[in-house]
């Protein structure tokens, strides 16, 4: 989706776009999103501190792709994060980094950014979007981060899935 704000063309969606398109549509089963590009991190291993990339989505993202969880689960729409942190869903390859395993990490928690976080889940290790992403987080669509910027936040790409039977 393209638009244009303050004369400059922009691509992508702000929140606000995302759920009026959500409550909107009619020819997608659900619709998601994702930041544009990927959030470098920090992520705090038994060895040291190891860079990781995370991706900022919707809750609704792996639902709409299809993909569950390998161990635990993925994101619901309750599970908006509370400023400033949220629940996070991780890679098969931070699980192992982590826990040693992808079987004892859901419900535990992992140091991003400094900051304590709680896994959901751990996605199949032949999973892998966006690109490079090891780490998951939900962006929240009503957040004071909006406050005053409404639509001209336009920082995600939207991704649906068309409904059986529609064209």
């Amino acid at each position: 989706i393209t638009g244009e704000i303050a004369g400059q063309t922009v691509d992508g969606i702000s929140p606000p776009d995302l759920l009026d398109y959500q409550a909107q549509t009619s020819t997608l089963s659900g619709l998601a999103a994702e930041q544009f590009g990927g959030v470098p991190a920090s992520l705090e291993t038994l060895d040291g501190a190891v860079p990781v990339n995370m991706a900022v989505v919707s809750a609704t993202y792996f639902d709409v792709l299809g993909v569950p969880a390998r161990q635990g689960r993925t994101f619901r729409s309750g599970d908006a994060p509370v400023e400033p942190v949220g629940p996070v869903v991780i890679s098969h390859r931070v699980a192992n980094l982590v826990f040693g395993s992808a079987d004892g990490a859901v419900n535990q928690s992992v140091t991003i950014n400094a900051r304590r976080r709680v896994v959901l889940g751990v996605m199949p290790a032949s999973f892998q979007s966006p690109v490079d992403a090891e780490i998951w987080e939900t962006v929240n669509l009503t957040g004071a981060m909006f406050a005053g910027r409404g639509i001209e936040a336009r920082f995600l790409k939207m991704i649906g899935r068309r409904r059986p039977g529609t064209s």
